[in-house]
């Protein structure tokens, strides 16, 4: 099992009051690959990332949609790890991935190298 690509508004930087907190990972193959999700807020402590959903989206691939709720302003990093077995997760090609929540749209600042695709406000990365 391995990611093939992750997106969504919850990997991008944000507005604390308008926030969307969601974002979906895509995984291919079969085994007994896991694939898990941390979150370390701006304090240090741990975030809940719950899982809203798992479906098939054909070709052997299979979509998981996550969110997380930012309480306060700051830097926000979300680990996504996958591999085979318990002991054997990695994190996948641009994990952590750094999210910063600010107060006001002004204070926003996406970092060059974020992607978006068309229609949505997405961002996608791809292995």
């Amino acid at each position: 099992m391995h990611v093939t690509k992750v997106g969504g508004p919850g990997l991008q930087n944000g507005v604390l009051a308008t926030y969307q907190g969601t974002f979906r990972v895509y995984v291919k193959g079969s085994g007994s690959g896991r694939v898990g999700v941390g979150i370390t807020g701006p304090d240090g402590s741990d975030v809940p990332a719950l899982l809203l959903s798992t479906k098939n989206v054909g070709d052997d691939e299979i979509q998981m949609k996550y969110r997380y709720e930012p309480m306060t302003i700051g830097h926000y990093k979300i680990t996504i790890k996958c591999g085979e077995g318990e002991k054997k997760t990695e994190p996948i090609a641009g994990s952590p991935f750094n999210v910063h929540i600010v107060d006001s749209f002004d204070e926003l600042d996406l970092p060059p190298h974020i992607v978006r695709e068309p229609p949505g406000p997405a961002i996608w990365w791809k292995s």
